[in-house]
């Protein structure tokens, strides 16, 4: 598959999600840039580390590149509502998608 036509895939699959309450409306700072973005938050993910055993529960963020403009970097924030969610790690990320961990207490 093509980058475009992944990015065109997923920004069907994010608007769809927004329908279906999946997905939110949110905002993402990297520095003093602010852009508008639509998220998928996910609470009590386990991150599995070195002999399969559970690391712990996270928070992840995925967004679109296409929206954010480029994969973010640690203490970048993703605004949802009133939640303030501060980037410490990429979980993973394609041409398309980035994961990011979320720090913890945010």
């Amino acid at each position: 598959m093509s980058n475009s036509a992944l990015t065109s895939l997923d920004a069907r699959v994010f608007n769809a999600f927004v329908g279906a309450g999946l997905a939110d409306a949110a905002t993402f700072t990297s520095g003093i840039t602010s852009t508008p973005c639509t998220v998928m938050v996910d609470d009590g993910v386990q991150l599995i580390g070195d002999q399969s055993r559970v690391l712990d529960d996270k928070t992840t963020v995925t967004a679109r590149l296409a929206e954010i403009g480029a994969v973010p970097a640690r203490g970048d924030k993703f605004t949802v509502g009133t939640r303030v969610l501060t980037v410490d790690a990429i979980a993973d990320k394609d041409e398309s998608i980035v994961v990011c961990i979320i720090k913890d207490g945010c």
